[in-house]
């Protein structure tokens, strides 16, 4: 049996077979993507109690699907977010708000925490206007990428994109941003 300080040695792609035979293996992918998880959801929601709903229905599915993870198709990450952004789909579903409004969608898909991380000073208001402009994939994109850390391809598994398109709006999401902050200055 592993102790303590042998799970916290462990990879994360160690960690999750552990965690297939180990129920309390599990507990450390849990504080490793708890916050991260929650964070994603509520910034689609604002809304706490739905968020912390939605995160433990997320790693309720998880727990019980973990065996079926197999780690050639896809990074651990990109699983759990695609579980945490199918849930976000079905609750929105539910409450039979779909299709979203501008204003709901743009909200959804905020994008104000990851650039208050990249951005200082006088210029994040600049940003924030900047980014609220982008298309709703563009900023679902940037957040995925930079405030989520995620690759390219983990990103195209959770959007159900290739990792062509996902370059590609990425690279006009860019491109947009400096556009209209280098529009801003001048």
């Amino acid at each position: 049996m592993l102790g303590d300080g042998d799970f916290r040695s462990l990879s994360e792609e160690e960690l999750v077979e552990k965690a297939k035979e180990i129920p309390h293996a599990f507990g450390y992918l849990y504080e490793i993507y708890i916050d991260k998880i929650y964070n994603f959801i509520f910034y689609r929601t604002f809304d706490r109690d739905v968020s912390e709903d939605l995160t433990h229905t997320v790693f309720e599915k998880v727990l019980t699907n973990i065996k079926s993870y197999q780690k050639g198709t896809s990074s651990f990450a990109a699983w759990i977010f695609r579980i945490a952004r199918n849930q976000l789909i079905d609750y929105y579903r539910k409450k039979k708000s779909l299709p979203l409004s501008e204003e709901m969608e743009s909200k959804l898909f905020s994008e104000d925490d990851l650039l208050a991380q990249l951005v200082k000073g006088e210029k994040q208001e600049k940003v924030f206007m900047a980014v609220s402009n982008l298309s709703k994939d563009q900023r679902e994109v940037i957040n995925l990428r930079y405030k989520e850390d995620l690759s390219n391809k983990e990103i195209a598994q959770i959007i159900g994109r290739s990792e062509g398109a996902v370059k590609a709006i990425l690279h006009r999401a860019v491109e947009n941003l400096r556009r209209r902050l280098n529009h801003e200055e001048s």
